[in-house]
């Protein structure tokens, strides 16, 4: 993961809406594969 330089509320608000996005996806996928082995 690459340093990310926060000046403001929104650059924060922003940084925590994408990692989120990236959570959401690395762990829906894995889930999807794992249901998927069920």
């Amino acid at each position: 993961m690459e340093t990310v330089e926060i000046t403001n509320r929104s650059g924060f608000a922003l940084w925590t809406i994408q990692r989120a996005q990236e959570i959401v996806t690395v762990e829906g996928a894995a889930f999807a594969m794992a249901a998927r082995h069920e």
